[in-house]
């Protein structure tokens, strides 16, 4: 069977550091995209992304596995069997709105798997500054990191 895959994507989740699925988010919390896959065979250099998305499927923020030099040499040689790679996005990112994950799995030049808008998910923004809160947060910013600022009189 030449036309066989190499590997298969057989899940996709958004969860929060604990593990447990999540599908509305508070902004001060990481999140985390976890992709499990199965390998038929050995397979080299192969790549895990996930993107976030807008309600159109465009990417506006992501990763690939080889981002991090830490584990990217787990991914060089995978072996037949069964895995999971999650990628956590770090707290004070996303800004109050609904969001969609894409997903990419593949090996360069061999094989390469591709889930649009495979889940969809709320981030619910809280603002920075609980003392000051005039009703909604929802400026339809997508990203929202909290930002150092300043201020100083001049004359």
């Amino acid at each position: 069977m030449p036309n066989s895959p190499n590997f298969r994507i057989t899940e996709v989740r958004l969860e929060d550091t604990q593990g447990t699925t999540k599908a509305v988010c508070n902004s001060t919390e990481p999140v985390v995209v976890s992709v499990s896959f199965r390998c038929f065979k050995t397979v080299r250099d192969l790549r895990v992304l996930a993107a976030i998305a807008d309600e159109n499927g465009s990417a506006f923020y992501g990763s690939q596995n080889t981002d991090n030099v830490n584990i990217a040499k787990l991914f060089y040689t995978v072996e037949p069997g069964e895995y999971t790679a999650k990628c956590t996005l770090p707290a004070n990112t996303l800004g109050n709105r609904k969001y969609y994950v894409n997903v990419d799995v593949l090996s360069p030049k061999a094989e390469h798997h591709v889930l649009a808008k495979v889940l969809e998910f709320q981030v619910e923004f809280n603002g920075y500054n609980p003392d000051i809160q005039y009703g909604s947060n929802d400026w339809g910013w997508f990203v929202c990191p909290k930002l150092s600022w300043s201020f100083r009189k001049t004359d």
